[in-house]
């Protein structure tokens, strides 16, 4: 099967691989669960419901609304700013996890509320800042029993019955858990156009983009929650049924403090997390070099570098993104501190290479493509059956990245693959295995030695790790598209990619982790 993509940027063809055989490995019985017990596995024990899942969405915003805080500890309040013209809602919360299957579980609600029809902001003339003063927010106080995770407010309107969401990140500031979950919050809003502006020209008014973008505002996609369903959600959903021992935060709690990290032993960056401040790339630097795990699922990380300012209305801190990028000049610190000046962490401005942090860093759009392995003998593909030149079909896209020679010496590849404009690639259709290992034919060896030859010649995307001093490891998938190979999540227009050697991988990763 070949699929031609239609491209933007540049045109690219999708290398479809070989199918990978199915492994005989159920998520109860795997690696995950030697922790046995912790809050996750509690959690998930208790009974779920599909009913967090929208059925009417408010395309034409008849109900909006956006937190008052993109995360906050467990027992600590959040206050819920809605939008609507209706004179009633209801509003009920849930908590997005494994719950066999079923996907959330309702902790709060439904309760009905008066509605308001809200005053939509004009933006600011010079920095096209959108934000929101909405009144009559309700106030959802959370319980100390309430399970750190990311979580769902549903809205919906009383007499339409349109519904979106409005999602907040519950931590646990004193779990000291295997994993730390970061959902990137900073490039959901990046991304976002509500009322007109983003930090991207494509979507905003006019053509002409913001420098300034404010977390003081519904999200335009997502019904309501940005990102999270599109390149968060399967690696959630996968931890949750494995039982690894998980907390959660947000990209803002990695601003404030690199103690948040060094409580765990390892921080995973999950999805598109393209934008960070100095403070954000501090504090992840400091953890990797006190011996904390660092594992990039998604690609294009720490592109820009971003400020992160109060509220101009309300004072609240970290709730407006600041990013001049390609205008940096324009930016009030060009000349007076060039190291935190908004604009690409690679730029001779800043000099800060992504790759030397994270291994690899951006260089494809859009890409829809097969990961393929190149380091079969690693530990990382320990049990998968896979070999050199194998691949993971269509889990590379549709943003990829690699390496550019300026990354640590002792970086390992694990997969190399071909990002070819104009050509097609096809896999050998048949493969023999004895005992699990593969037998390549001489057509496959020469095959895959063209496949090297082209990707070299035309672009590839590499999947990395390496070791820190301090014997941090640190992985990269180097693509987006990678997590759709743990679970479908619940995009039903999505082709189903999940693939039982990628979920052996992350197991793999995580039991080097423990």
């Amino acid at each position: 099967m070949l699929n031609t993509l239609r491209l933007g940027r540049r045109t690219f063809l999708k290398a479809v691989g070989m199918t990978i055989p199915a492994l005989a490995i159920s998520p109860l019985n795997s690696l995950a669960n030697h922790w046995r017990s912790n809050p996750i596995v509690d959690e998930n024990r208790k009974p779920g419901t599909t009913d967090w899942q929208i059925s009417n969405s408010a395309t034409n915003r008849e109900i909006e609304g956006y937190a008052s805080w993109t995360s906050i500890d467990r027992g600590d309040s959040i206050q819920i700013f809605v939008n609507t013209a209706e004179p009633s809602y209801t509003l009920e919360v849930f908590r997005l996890g494994w719950y066999g299957g079923t996907g959330g579980r309702r902790v709060f609600g439904p309760i009905t509320l008066a509605g308001t029809n809200q005053v939509i902001p004009v933006p600011d003339p010079e920095t096209g800042l959108i934000e929101c003063t909405w009144i009559n927010p309700f106030t959802l106080r959370t319980g100390r029993n309430w399970t750190t995770g990311v979580y769902l407010v549903k809205l919906t309107a009383g007499t339409s019955n349109n519904q979106s969401y409005v999602s907040f990140t519950l931590r646990d500031d004193d779990s000291r858990s295997q994993l730390l979950f970061q959902n990137s919050v900073t490039t959901y809003q990046a991304y976002n156009a509500w009322g007109g502006k983003s930090l991207y020209t494509y979507n905003s008014r006019d053509n002409i983009s913001a420098v300034k973008v404010s977390f003081d505002r519904p999200y335009d996609t997502g019904d309501g929650a940005g990102d999270l369903f599109a390149w968060e959600l399967s690696m959630l959903r996968f931890l949750e049924r494995e039982g690894y021992d998980v907390a959660y935060c947000t990209n803002i709690t990695t601003h404030q403090s690199s103690s948040v990290l060094t409580r765990h032993r390892a921080f995973l960056s999950v999805g598109h997390d393209e934008y960070w401040s100095s403070e954000m790339r501090r504090n992840v630097t400091l953890a990797r070099d006190q011996g904390i795990h660092l594992a990039f699922f998604g690609a294009n990380n720490c592109y820009w570098q971003i400020r992160l300012e109060p509220s101009s209305q309300s004072g609240q801190s970290r709730r407006t993104i600041v990013c001049y990028k390609n205008l940096f000049q324009e930016d009030p610190l060009f000349g007076v501190d060039n190291s935190r000046v908004t604009t690409l962490w690679r730029s001779d401005l800043v000099n800060q290479p992504e790759e030397q942090l994270i291994g690899v860093q951006y260089e494809f759009y859009p890409v829809n493509a097969d990961l393929v392995v190149y380091n079969d003998t690693h530990w990382v593909f320990e049990g998968t059956g896979l070999g050199k030149g194998d691949h993971l079909p269509g889990l590379l896209g549709h943003e990829a990245d690699r390496s550019f020679g300026r990354g640590p010496a002792n970086l390992i590849r694990l997969c190399y693959s071909p990002i070819v404009p104009g050509a097609e690639l096809r896999s050998a259709p048949n493969e023999n295995r004895i005992s699990g290992r593969r037998i390549r034919t001489s057509d496959e060896q020469q095959r895959f030695i063209r496949e090297e030859q082209v990707a070299a010649d035309a672009g590839f995307s590499e999947m990395t790790i390496y070791t820190a001093r301090s014997g941090a490891l640190v992985f990269a998938t180097g693509s987006l598209q990678f997590n759709w190979g743990l679970d479908n999540g619940t995009n039903s227009s999505r082709t189903p990619l999940v693939n039982p050697a990628a979920q052996r991988m992350v197991r793999n990763l995580f039991r080097r982790f423990d």
